[in-house]
């Protein structure tokens, strides 16, 4: 018998305490004589939502974005800001702060009682009068808001400047104080007064010197960066002696504050007593400008000689990015609809702009995520930064503009290099057809149990030897698994003992990689290394911070003589540069494409030791601000590191060759001429083409796999058919609702393209659980859960044979909401602890020591030391590169990937050096009797796809499945098509939130009314709009609230719609009658308000009688979803 820790009623859900806290907030159990971690773990089997609660505050423990304290678990009110929306929900926490912020000044800078006065405005701009306690705002008991993070990070700063103490308040203080909290101010959208908004304020720590012919005399004239400075130069000779601040009037009536302090004031004073000078004055001031000029406030102009860009640059300008027809790198089809890359994460996101009205929707969009403190805009079910939307808006609207006229992005300055892509402009130093004999030369400190394997011996000394012959650099190519990192550290520890050490300027290295990868370069080495003899340093992230320098120190930095110069030195006036001199004295850096590419302009002008780049296939195209970034690096030797060298078209190991040995395989032209066209043609052979390619490369590559040179690697075994089941008849019928949607649409061209993906991708959903498409699920017994998916009985199954052999396993799902399923039922099927997810939320480095966060190798590291049966969960994509998990030695991979070559990725973390058993692989598969299913028609295609890509030079990518051959498949043996049950109200309940929303317009839509819903993000507080008959003008303008058993929706509902009305009845011409629906019932308080604004309002009962009277199926609702506007 259980024993009953929780005291109340058994029908009431189960859920997390939480309590807000001036420093975030705690989640505890509903017993205090309970600790969290024991009332978690005696959670009543059906107490569903505080496990869900408890899986995700454990996942933020892993992340160190919580900490466990005998109270409970505290998360920082910046953490909590930062959480999903849905994350915020699951754990009770009420909605965002919707409304506006207004500050007013009280008083004037120069007065000590200067404070900020806010107030929180509604709509009608009316003033709200809430408590705020760290991130929450309470107006009464059960009407809170949750502060998003940029309006939280404005009141902190706000609340601080106010409680300072009145002698901290001079003028000068509070002029810097204001720069800070104007800055925030803008984040959020808050609204500033007249006198707030019009003042600027500059403080700038040094001050640079230009010169001006004057006659026979030279002017030394000051510059300030970040001002307008001929109208500095006035005031500057204005007044007689140096002023503490100047006010530089705007044409609006604003100013710019120019601030400085008194040590800044003693070197202009200097500044004035020598304006101007004589040609012979001022050739004996260059002689000592010290002696005249304080170096540390006044920019002297200095020289540093070691600092230069590398001959293929030509100069600094504007990047330009251009077309050629014989590159065109393969392109995912399963990617619907302008591509944003979210270059950190590895995500892709496409949007359609095709209309005025759609960029308008767009814009609106993001002024309301700006408002409301969102740094995302959700569009068709993505989340896109704002930032990569608003340097694409002037795109987009030159380009509807004039539609037949490509355009191009906004001007970005870069390092303007010899591309060698029409012809071949740069050749590097290269030694020809020249052999190297491999001839191993000892690493010095390797420790004394790390022993090289012979295959790693020679590409060791293959690095040594190109590099003793001064070749420019090679491609280490290894199969995945072959431990190239080890290779290359051992290079890196005898070039640095052997030559660099002896230097007196000591060059650093730099090694670039996704940032998944680059903890594990820093934790590898001392893993093989007693004493290294070298300290890493990392250039992103967070720690990207301690390397910037604002841009009046920048601007000391000595710029090498080149073309385009000015350009550089504007640049770092607005946004400074990173610490070269610090870099410099580093002996390895470690950073990012991203990061290279951004600050290409300072990183390439350090003269590097040497520089490795990880997961080369990301400069696979020629011509990309990244390639051209990477190939700008000033250095002599290049090291390439890529298991899979060709992924879109043999073009990929043309630009990779070009960086380590530049211009050596002649320009792109000639080289697509040569090799990328035949292998268009049906009658080339392949594999003789691909050995032309390696033996054109030469020395300059070294590739081998696995299956040529290790014979102690265990047996590989693929399990197909013990790993198929029958679908249970709920997936059946939400497989076959989901099929019928894409039919009888009446849509056509893209818009039918875009339907056909969008359901090619919800059958994925439903062939892993019929659940994950449209509903939560987490409230569901996993004996339910278990028995509604076909792939999930064949998952457990498996996973019970494992358990039996104690040994440990790998599940591959790319969707988070699959991981999570997973996680659920395997942490109470097999009575497991907490399962580790990797996937891109989980950080991809260690932000700071000490931190209970789990990186990817920290997450893998913990799955791998426990003894015995265990299981980890992870992303094909994110987590399927760098790491190593030899411990594990099975692989079911749940949810496939459209390329096989991807999959073989993954399954090669288990399947490499190290492993000692034999690795199984497990392909669960949900099948029907009557025709075939998703899963079996791409495990077909897959198989078909994976003879192309173990060719050992085959484009990976274009063995990828594509949807016109996935569609085609399909309809060979489609399925009867079948009504369905109508849907309970027990299956409305189990909608996520947007489901919901399309679900109430079906049921509108069912009663004969044209609906629309509202996009996810900025709808102005409606989700649903429901319009008349043709000619009538008037509709139904609704807002839903989704609330589990026991939630009420309060007054927000309310309040949300009747602010919506208006600015929808302006839009449509409409008069619309306000309603809200809830699947539950509304408080007492939201009932009278309702009444009291004539909002119609619509309960449980309401939807009950509507689904008896017009049933709903889900073939409805499939179809539904499409109408958004």
């Amino acid at each position: 018998m259980m024993l009953n820790l929780f005291g109340k009623n058994s029908s009431e859900p189960e859920q997390l305490n939480w309590q807000e806290t001036p420093d975030g907030i705690l989640f505890s159990a509903l017993s205090e004589n309970l600790f969290l971690t024991e009332y978690a773990a005696n959670l009543p089997a059906d107490a569903h939502q505080a496990q869900a609660q408890w899986m995700l505050l454990k996942e933020l423990l892993d992340n160190g974005q919580a900490e466990s304290s005998d109270s409970g678990v505290h998360i920082p009110n910046e953490e909590i800001c930062q959480l999903k929306s849905v994350e915020q929900g699951l754990l009770g926490l009420p909605e965002p702060y919707p409304f506006d912020i207004e500050i007013r000044s009280h008083g004037t800078f120069n007065q000590t009682e200067f404070r900020y006065n806010y107030q929180f405005l509604q709509p009608d701009r009316k003033p709200l009068h809430p408590k705020r306690i760290g991130c929450i705002l309470r107006l009464t008991k059960n009407w809170i808001y949750l502060l998003t993070s940029e309006q939280f990070g404005l009141l902190e700063a706000l609340d601080a400047f106010n409680a300072r103490e009145d002698s901290e308040k001079d003028f000068q203080n509070n002029l810097l104080e204001f720069a800070k909290i104007k800055g925030l101010a803008k984040g959020t959208g808050a609204a500033l007064e007249l006198y707030l908004n019009q003042n600027e304020v500059v403080a700038p720590e040094t001050v640079r010197l230009r010169l001006r012919e004057s006659g026979d005399d030279i002017e030394i004239i000051p510059d300030v960066a970040g001002v307008d400075n001929e109208k500095f130069e006035e005031l500057f000779d204005k007044f007689p002696n140096p002023e503490a601040t100047y006010n530089l009037p705007h044409p609006d009536g604003g100013r710019t504050r120019v601030l400085f302090q008194e040590k800044q004031r003693e070197a202009l004073e200097s500044i004035k007593e020598n304006r101007r000078v004589s040609r012979e004055q001022l050739a004996e001031m260059a002689k000592h400008p010290q002696a005249y000029f304080d170096p540390e406030i006044v920019e002297l102009d200095p020289t540093d000689e070691s600092l230069s860009f590398s001959e293929r640059v030509r100069e600094i300008g504007i990047y330009q990015p251009k077309v050629y027809p014989f590159i065109s790198p393969y392109k995912s089809q399963w990617i619907p609809g302008i591509l944003v890359d979210d270059d950190e994460s590895g995500t892709r996101t496409k949007i359609l702009i095709k209309t005025e009205e759609e960029l308008a929707e767009l814009k609106e969009a993001i002024r309301e995520a700006k408002r409301t403190g969102q740094s995302h805009v959700t569009r068709n079910g993505e989340q896109i930064p704002i930032s990569d939307l608003e340097e694409l808006l002037p795109f987009i609207e030159d380009q509807l503009i004039d539609r037949k006229k490509p355009k191009r992005k906004p001007e970005m300055t870069v390092l303007i290099i010899d591309e060698n892509i029409e012809e071949r402009g740069f050749i590097g130093k290269t030694k020809g057809e020249e052999p190297i004999q491999h001839h191993l030369e000892p690493t010095p400190n390797l420790k004394h149990e790390v022993k090289l394997l012979p295959h790693q011996e020679e590409g060791l000394a293959w690095a040594q030897q190109l590099w003793k012959k001064t070749y420019p650099g090679g491609l280490l190519a290894d199969d995945m698994g072959l431990g190239k990192t080890l290779q290359v550290l051992c290079f890196l520890e005898w070039h640095h003992s052997k030559f660099r050490q002896q230097e007196s300027h000591r060059q650093p290295y730099l090694i670039v990689a996704p940032i998944a990868l680059l903890e594990n370069w820093a934790a590898e080495y001392p893993k093989f290394f007693d004493n290294g003899a070298l300290d890493f340093v990392t250039l992103y992230g967070k720690e990207l911070q301690n390397y910037k320098i604002d841009s009046s120190e920048a601007s000391k930095i000595q710029i090498p003589e080149i073309d385009g110069v000015e350009r550089l030195v504007e640049l770092r006036k607005r946004r400074g540069a990173l610490d070269v001199k610090r870099l410099r004295n580093a002996d390895v850096v470690l950073t990012t494409y991203e990061t290279v590419r951004d600050f290409q302009l300072d990183l390439g002008s350090i003269p590097w030791g040497a520089v490795v780049i990880d997961e080369a296939q990301r400069i696979k195209t020629p011509g990309t601000l990244v390639t051209n970034a990477l190939k700008a690096l000033n250095t002599d030797f290049r090291i390439a590191m890529t298991g899979t060298p060709v992924e879109n078209s043999l073009m990929d190991l043309w630009c990779i060759t070009d960086f380590v040995a530049p211009g050596y395989l002649d320009s792109a032209k000639s080289f697509n001429t040569e090799f990328c066209r035949p292998l268009e043609k049906p009658e080339t052979d392949i594999r003789a083409l691909g050995e032309q390619i390696r033996k054109r490369i030469g020395v300059h590559l070294k590739r081998r796999l696995k299956t040529e040179i290790l014979d102690d690697l265990p047996e590989k075994h693929i399990h197909v058919e013990n790993c198929q089941h029958e679908m249970p008849p709920t997936q059946v019928e939400r497989y076959q609702a989901a099929l019928q949607s894409t039919k009888d649409s009446g849509a056509t061209g893209p818009q039918q393209r875009n339907r056909i993906l969008q359901v090619l991708h919800q059958l994925r959903d439903i062939s892993d659980h019929p659940l994950l498409s449209d509903s939560k699920g987490e409230e569901s017994p996993i004996s339910e859960l278990i028995e509604q998916s076909a792939k999930l009985i064949v998952t457990v199954k498996l996973l019970e044979d494992i358990q039996v052999t104690g040994e440990k396993v790998i599940l591959f799902a790319d969707r988070r909401k699959t991981q999570h399923l997973l996680a659920r039922v395997i942490k109470e099927q097999f009575e497991l602890g907490d399962i580790s997810i990797v996937n891109g939320d989980t950080p991809g480095s260690k932000q700071r020591e000490g931190s209970m966060k789990i990186s990817r190798q920290q997450a893998v590291d913990s799955f791998q030391d426990t003894p015995g049966f265990n299981a980890i969960i992870m992303s094909p994509l994110s987590a399927g590169v760098g790491l190593n998990i030899t411990e594990a030695n099975h692989v079911i991979h749940y949810s496939r990937w459209w390329n096989p070559a991807k999959e073989d990725q993954a399954s090669d973390r288990v399947y490499r050096i190290g492993q000692k058993r034999p690795v199984h692989i497990y392909l669960p598969m949900a099948t029907h009797s009557e025709f075939k299913t998703f899963d079996v028609i791409l495990h077909e295609l897959l198989e078909r796809k994976r003879q192309l890509s173990q060719d050992t030079l085959f484009p990976t990518e274009r063995a990828e499945v594509k949807p016109a051959e996935f569609l085609s498949e399909l309809q060979k043996t489609p399925p009867e098509p079948k009504i369905g049950s109508p849907l309970t109200i027990e299956d409305v309940d189990e909608l996520d939130p947007r489901f919901f929303e399309v679900f109430i317009a079906t049921l509108f839509q069912r009663q004969g009314y044209h609906v629309e819903l509202t996009p996810t993000s900025g709808d102005k507080g409606a989700d649903v709009i429901v319009h008349g008959a043709r000619g009538e003008n008037s509709g139904f303008l609704i807002q839903v609230k989704q609330r589990r058993v026991g939630g009420k929706p309060k007054n927000e509902a309310v309040n949300e719609i009747i602010a919506a009305k208006p600015f929808y009845e302006e839009k449509y011409g409409t008069t619309f009658k306000p309603v809200v629906i809830t699947n539950r019932t509304f408080t007492k308080e939201a009932r009278r308000l309702s009444r009291t604004n004539e909002v119609q309002m619509y309960e449980r009962e309401w939807i009950i009688e509507n689904l008896k009277q017009y049933p709903v199926t889900w073939i409805d609702v499939n179809r539904c979803q499409f109408q958004t506007v």
